[in-house]
């Protein structure tokens, strides 16, 4: 289900349900180490 599905779903804006996302993501896993990366490729990008 996608954010837009969930806030469809719960009658409230896509913007709430990506702050709510967001704050659940930040509580819950650590940011990654990026001592060892050497190159990042990138495959999508959109402004």
């Amino acid at each position: 289900m996608t954010l837009k599905d969930t806030a469809n779903l719960l009658g409230v804006s896509w913007d709430t349900i990506k702050e709510i996302h967001t704050r659940h993501l930040e509580n819950h896993y650590a940011p990654p180490s990026l001592e060892d990366v050497e190159s990042i490729g990138i495959d999508e990008f959109a402004v």
